[in-house]
């Protein structure tokens, strides 16, 4: 089932945070997320898919059936090779470690709840990252439930609580942050939880992480003034922290993206600040010389935190979704019994607990629990960050697709295979925000 258009409801649908998004060719694909309905996050369908050609600007929606995942918040989202896979998060029941799988080559979208894996199945767990390397899917960090015995085998898990819960047939004891590197071989469909060596980073979640080669980069997640950036090689498992070469350094942050543009260079936009603030600073990261570079860009007026970024053509970011604001507010109810929501396991790392008085048992019952106002505050927008200079190609079907209008009588006279392409350019300008897409221009064209 495929529907394409520009009206209100499909624009309304689009509204999300806590998504998964990849760009395949020219189009953007956008799957789960949650939203705000009347003042609460509502889960949004695991059964479709949205679809935005970068060229035009339309988006389609498209069906999805088979064995649908349940709607999750916390997921971690990867594509290799033309699948999707969904591993983790948290289901209406609660933390999960399962992993489905969607071809989307095929031309009816089937999941497939893969449960003929071998190896050993990581915890349940959310807002953990992924490398996506050869034909290998590597998780890093996480918050989530183990067992006594899963606690006394790890030194990478960090306990937040300890209370009772079953998932499935097995009993779970503690909580917390890991750091944990649990690898999926998409071509045995085996799990592995490799030995690591070296500068291990401290347990985290919410935050992010971006794949140069083989090395596998992850920032942020926890509760420091300044960012911290680790390298993990995916060939040695050998961890190292970067020490960085200048004092410019973005502030500490959660739920943001760090997407690769080049051979060396990544980059950084957005997030949840250690004070609360919504973020809407970029910054390239140079891994041949460890330094930051804050960049110059059209969006600083559009903070963005739980978003999703990709690369696009031309080392374009592409940035879709995610939230404006958030309301940092303490919350004493026990975890064990809130509602589906965002707590602290969102953000950040705390200590390890050492005691189990029961003053100590109290307190770390108490969670931070991050609300959102009842304003409009999940977006529905694609960002373009431009990252270097745009081909010649580019710059005249920009052009031309703005000027539309003047040159209607000339468009006629473009060869069919050249129209069609300025025709896309025409209508990705008419479509957006034509405010926006001019200061673009304008720069491109300085």
């Amino acid at each position: 089932m495929m529907d394409t258009g520009t009206g209100v409801e499909m624009s309304n649908s689009l509204e999300r945070s806590d998504h998964t998004a990849f760009v395949e060719g020219s189009f953007l694909y956008v799957w789960g997320g949650c939203k705000s309905v009347s003042g609460t996050e509502t889960l949004l369908p695991s059964d479709e898919i949205w679809l935005c050609d970068l060229d035009s600007g339309i988006w389609e929606r498209r069906g999805m059936e088979g064995e649908i995942p349940p709607a999750l918040s916390g997921a971690c989202g990867s594509y290799h090779n033309g699948t999707l896979y969904v591993f983790g998060g948290c289901d209406p029941n609660g933390h999960t470690n399962q992993l489905y799988s969607v071809d989307l080559l095929e031309g009816c979208y089937t999941w497939r709840k893969v449960t003929d894996a071998g190896g050993n199945t990581p915890s349940p767990r959310d807002k953990q990252s992924c490398w996506v390397n050869r034909d290998r899917l590597i998780y890093f960090g996480g918050y989530g439930c183990k067992t006594i015995r899963e606690v006394n085998n790890s030194r990478n898990f960090t306990v937040h609580e300890s209370s009772w819960a079953m998932i499935g047939t097995t009993f779970f004891r503690f909580w917390g942050w890991n750091s944990e590197v649990n690898v999926f071989d998409t071509h045995t469909a085996t799990w592995e939880e490799p030995e690591t060596h070296g500068q291990t980073p401290s347990p985290r979640a919410s935050h992010t992480s971006a794949t140069l080669g083989d090395k596998g980069y992850i920032c942020g997640g926890l509760e420091d003034t300044d960012l911290d950036i680790h390298c993990l090689d995916l060939d040695t498992w050998i961890w190292t922290r970067i020490d960085f070469l200048s004092s410019l350094v973005p502030v500490g942050r959660s739920m943001h993206t760090l997407t690769p543009v080049s051979d060396h260079t990544l980059f950084l936009f957005g997030g949840l600040s250690i004070t609360g603030d919504s973020l809407s600073d970029g910054w390239e990261f140079d891994t041949q010389t460890n330094s930051w570079r804050e960049m110059d860009h059209l969006h600083h007026d559009k903070p963005r935190l739980w978003h999703s970024a990709c690369r696009g053509k031309d080392n374009d970011v592409v940035v879709f979704g995610g939230s404006r604001d958030y309301v940092l507010l303490m919350d004493s109810k026990s975890t064990n019994e809130s509602t589906w929501g965002v707590g602290v396991e969102l953000g950040t790392a705390g200590p390890g607990l050492t005691s189990t008085s029961p003053e100590e048992q109290r307190r770390s019952r108490i969670r931070v629990t991050v609300l959102r106002s009842p304003s409009q505050n999940h977006c529905k927008d694609v960002l373009v960050f431009q990252t270097q200079p745009y081909p010649l190609l580019r710059l005249c079907k920009d052009c031309i697709g703005y000027n539309a209008d003047v040159l209607q009588e000339q468009l006629l006279w473009l060869p069919p295979k050249l129209q069609e392409t300025v025709d896309k350019s025409v209508s990705f300008f008419r479509i957006g925000p034509n405010q926006e897409n001019k200061k673009r221009l304008d720069l491109v064209l300085d």
